[in-house]
């Protein structure tokens, strides 16, 4: 009781000397980690209908089992993969400063919106594992922003995070324009499962964990690593990109 009393006191003086502000335009708000209204107007959220596989949005309502002709025509090597929002506007901003600005303290207000949005789907796994970053990337961006959300979402819904479960072994070129092909071709080979993970993952129902899909071809070769040992694979994702 009393550490919560000295918690609520200190965030008190905290917001009075420096007052909570939109995550996104910076506009003083009551709360922290929060957007102001204009700003979460402008998040296109991923609500049903969506594929029942990817996750892509329909633009009309065919049922929640339906699955869409992507899907079909090219099963993906995950059970099912689900997104927060679409990856533009406000979103993508965001993303954008939480990947390469430095921005950390953004993991609390994306957490709290898959918590609230996906969380059933979230604790439907046993393991979380995040999409790894090569260590030469990671050791200038001081942190994976994956293994950020893992982490937190442990704390948040007590679902476990291995973090170190995966490892990027060639540090590949940036996909941001590449092709869908090239994306594929780009990332083969690059992903390793770490053999001291392997026990606690077999058999599991395991959860992956990515900022952003856009082919999915990153997913996919992590998939390709996970099958032999992993029970289901699903994904989550803040951003979904719609090709």
């Amino acid at each position: 009781m009393a550490q919560l009393f000295l918690q609520q006191t200190l965030r008190k003086v905290l917001d009075f000397v420096i007052p909570p502000r939109c995550s996104a335009c910076h506009q003083q708000l009551e709360k922290p980690h929060m957007l102001c209204g204009e700003c979460w107007g402008k998040i296109q959220f991923i609500a049903k209908p969506y594929c029942n596989c990817c996750g892509t949005p329909f633009e009309v309502n065919v049922g929640d089992e339906m699955v869409c002709a992507r899907c079909i025509q090219t099963p993906p090597p995950y059970a099912h993969a689900r997104g927060l929002f679409v990856y533009n506007g406000v979103g993508k901003k965001l993303v954008l400063e939480f990947k390469h600005g430095d921005r950390t303290e953004l993991v609390e207000f994306f957490c709290r919106l898959l918590q609230q949005n996906l969380g059933d789907y979230i604790k439907q796994s046993d393991v979380l594992v995040p999409v790894p970053l090569h260590w030469q990337r990671e050791l200038v961006r001081m942190y994976n922003q994956a293994a950020l959300i893992a982490s937190r979402l442990e704390e948040k819904l007590g679902v476990i995070a291995c973090s170190d479960a995966l490892q990027r072994i060639k540090k590949t070129a940036s996909q941001g324009h590449m092709k869908r092909e090239e994306r594929y071709k780009n990332v083969k080979g690059s992903i390793h499962l770490n053999s001291d993970f392997i026990k606690q993952l077999k058999g599991k129902r395991v959860l992956l964990i990515d900022d952003v899909i856009t082919s999915g071809a990153t997913v996919s070769e992590c998939c390709r690593v996970l099958k032999p040992v992993a029970a289901e694979i699903n994904v989550l994702s803040l951003g979904r990109v719609l090709l």
